[in-house]
């Protein structure tokens, strides 16, 4: 047996009542793995149940000392199984007998006891004993196991998910006992999706890489409040996370969250592989299935980073129209990627996945028994097209006379049944068009987006302005606008406010007798020192230098205001 012999204690302060109780109590036990010992008081069983661990207690009631109703008390408390107690006494009194069973006593006997009595409730307390390790054991050896195998559980869990085979949230019993089983209390509802980039001429070092990340989001999730997660590599140089945000967080409060999230694993990334990781983060769908919208989103966001170049962070919000503010339609799963690739502006992406599908439809459409012509599918085609590329931010007045074109070609009379490699040509032609246009709406978007950014900055430089308060003006997120303007600019966000105040403290330096601190004030600058040191950088002049030299006839003016 695990535990080793069942160990039973005998409280007794009779002397003679002890002694005929051990003895009957190893008559009864003989044979069995069992081992009997013995206290003269409810104190003394105490320290003796400290070294022995008992199994099973008799226990006489009325003891001086300690009685032994408090002795049980506390041989019961702070054990993970306490002991079968066994009231021994002579004292046929309801009120002891109630106490006894609220304490959760095995049994009840009056003295004398007869060897029956005892031989029922102490075999039968064996019994009991025996088949609580047994149950322990097992429970033990399947937590063994299921503790090795909790990272291929989870692994696989992820991959479900990753792939469709797993909805979530909201697939009912067996999905949770899948979570469950995982050690996922919680329904992800939330995707993001890291890309690595990898070393040259090492691709090993990302699959290393990815195993590293997976290992710090052990620590970065639960102190972030996250009740569930799944982590796993989505792709070649690619590290998914499913999760769910902390179930107290504000709903307004989601997306800065997984933003923060985001950018908190990014730099971990980053940190562990010496190289720029980007990120892409979706929307929290808790609605049924709702974790397949957010790993589209997640995808969709992480794509867009190439526009942006290597290092970078997007939220899905940053890419979507505003005019489309949901998840990504998902009315034909057949058709998804290449809707999404044209809702991105993937122009080479969306001709090879139309072609693709325009040789299947042709194909069906030609089958035995068939009766829908190639031309009636074709027509669905653009039409979903023309949709894709609506929500990617192309205009109407693109996008219609381009559906207008190849639904004339495929409705002319000459032409009732194309033939496939015509047909499967205009169709990726069609796809890279609406991609095209998503592209440069996109483009334009993001030049917006730098333009209003830009005159904001522009009108409030002198106050004390943040990166965080110019992308909340123009609704998009910090990282976003951070990597946008160094695109398009060539400069960063400080590098605009930083050349602003310059300017406007230059001007003032040159045409005003305004004091140093003044000036430093009114161009944005917190501190004058600071200020000083800035302007140093910047023109290789200190300010009051500056003034001399736009202003040859100008003498200092005192730290604190005003020329006299």
């Amino acid at each position: 047996m695990k535990d080793g012999p069942v160990r039973v204690l005998v409280v007794e302060d009779e002397a003679l009542q002890r002694e005929a109780l051990v003895a009957m109590c190893r008559m009864l036990l003989e044979g069995r793995p069992a081992e009997v010992a013995w206290a003269q008081d409810g104190a003394r069983a105490l320290e003796t149940a400290a070294a022995f661990r008992p199994d099973i207690v008799l226990m006489d009631i009325k003891m001086p000392v300690l009685d032994g109703l408090k002795s049980a008390r506390r041989l019961a408390a702070g054990r993970a199984r306490p002991p079968e107690i066994i009231f021994v006494t002579a004292y046929d009194d309801f009120a002891y007998a109630r106490d006894a069973l609220a304490l959760g006593a095995a049994d009840y006997l009056l003295k004398p006891v007869s060897v029956e009595d005892l031989r029922r409730v102490l075999l039968g307390a064996f019994d009991r004993v025996v088949a609580a390790r047994r149950r322990a054991e097992k429970t033990e050896r399947l937590t063994r196991r299921l503790r090795a195998a909790l990272p291929v559980l989870r692994l696989e869990v992820f991959r479900d998910l990753l792939d469709g085979t797993l909805i979530c949230p909201g697939a009912g019993p067996p999905a949770r006992e899948r979570l469950a089983l995982a050690g996922v209390t919680s329904e992800p509802s939330l995707a993001v999706f890291l890309a690595l980039e990898p070393a040259p001429g090492d691709p090993a070092q990302a699959a290393v890489a990815e195993q590293d990340i997976s290992r710090v989001l052990t620590r970065i999730l639960p102190r972030r409040g996250s009740p569930a997660w799944l982590a796993g590599p989505a792709g070649p140089g690619r590290l998914g996370l499913f999760c769910h945000p902390p179930l107290d967080l504000p709903p307004d409060a989601v997306r800065e969250w997984a933003l923060g999230l985001a950018a908190e694993m990014r730099g971990e990334a980053e940190r562990l592989t010496g190289r720029p990781v980007s990120a892409g983060v979706g929307d929290v769908h808790a609605e049924p299935g709702g974790l397949a919208a957010s790993i589209r989103e997640a995808s969709a966001a992480l794509r867009s980073c190439a526009q942006l170049g290597p290092g970078c962070l997007v939220h899905v919000s940053d890419i979507r129209p505003e005019t489309s503010p949901g998840p990504y339609d998902d009315d034909l799963p057949p058709m998804e990627p290449l809707l999404e690739a044209i809702r991105l502006g993937q122009v080479d992406q969306a001709g090879a996945l139309a072609g693709r599908l325009a040789g299947e439809m042709s194909f069906s459409a030609r089958g035995s028994g068939s009766t829908v012509p190639p031309r009636v599918l074709g027509a669905e085609f653009v039409a979903l097209c023309g949709r894709a590329a609506l929500e990617g931010g192309a205009g109407s007045a693109q996008v219609r006379p381009v559906q207008e074109q190849i639904l004339g070609w495929l409705a002319g009379a000459s032409a009732p049944r194309p033939g496939a490699a015509e047909f499967e040509r205009a169709l990726a032609g069609l796809a890279r068009d609406m991609a095209g246009l998503v592209r440069a709406a996109q483009a334009e978007r993001q030049r917006g987006v730098v333009r209003r950014a830009l005159a904001y900055i522009q009108a409030r430089f002198a106050e004390p302005l943040t990166l965080e308060e110019v992308a909340r003006a123009v609704h998009v997120s910090p990282y976003y606008l951070s990597h946008l303007l160094s695109r398009e600019s060539g400069r960063s966000f400080t590098d605009h406010l930083t050349g602003l105040r310059m300017a406007r403290a230059k001007e003032l330096l040159a045409s005003s007798d305004l004091s140093i601190g003044e000036v430093a004030a009114r161009a944005g600058f917190s501190e004058g020192n600071y200020f000083a040191r800035v302007f140093k950088r910047e023109t290789g002049l200190t300010p009051s230098a500056y003034r001399r030299q736009t202003r040859p006839s100008a003498e200092d003016t005192p730290p604190g205001g005003k020329q006299p």
